[in-house]
């Protein structure tokens, strides 16, 4: 099984849209992490799941990051196309409260 993981990351005015493709685990959780920095002016995250396998407990410390900055400076998370384990995850850490799910 490959765990691999590369992040598709375009900004687009104040938003910022992040595609994770494999799996976010400890090893690869700082691509994830780099691809969520440099947030100056952005006031929209946008994270698609799409392609994303799986995300532990190192990729949702990123996530916070991102929340925490967002919460700070008026913005928004917005979570696409989380599988149903995703969302478990999400809803099992109450992150699911902090963040806009769109299917």
């Amino acid at each position: 099984m490959n765990q691999d993981l590369t992040v598709e990351r375009k900004k687009d005015g104040t938003t910022l849209f992040v595609a994770p493709k494999g799996f976010i685990n400890v090893m690869t959780a700082y691509i994830f992490g780099e691809a969520l920095e440099d947030l100056e002016g952005i006031e929209k995250v946008i994270i698609d799941f799409k392609e994303t396998e799986y995300i532990t407990s190192a990729g949702l410390r990123c996530m916070m990051a991102v929340l925490q900055y967002t919460d700070e400076n008026g913005g928004e998370v917005i979570i696409r196309n989380a599988d149903s384990e995703i969302t478990e995850i999400l809803n099992m850490t109450g992150m699911v409260d902090l963040l806009v799910m769109e299917e």
